[in-house]
């Protein structure tokens, strides 16, 4: 993993870090009752017809979850 082809995204109230491909976009929406992060590719050329894109939601749970 190449550490320079890549940015930091950090974002303490929503305990959210990452890392992402820093040519893509980042689109926050997080005031909102449905807050989300997206992180979008830019288009490859004019013939490219689709964009990848990664959404992450989040929810505010009424108690604790585990995955174990």
């Amino acid at each position: 993993l190449n550490r320079e082809n890549y940015l930091s995204y950090t974002n303490p109230a929503s305990g959210i870090q990452l890392e992402y491909p820093k040519e893509w976009l980042v689109r926050e929406k997080l005031n909102t009752l449905q807050p989300e992060l997206k992180i979008e590719s830019p288009l490859e050329n004019n013939a490219d017809n689709f964009q990848e894109r990664v959404t992450l939601g989040i929810e505010t749970l009424s108690k604790a979850l585990s995955l174990g």
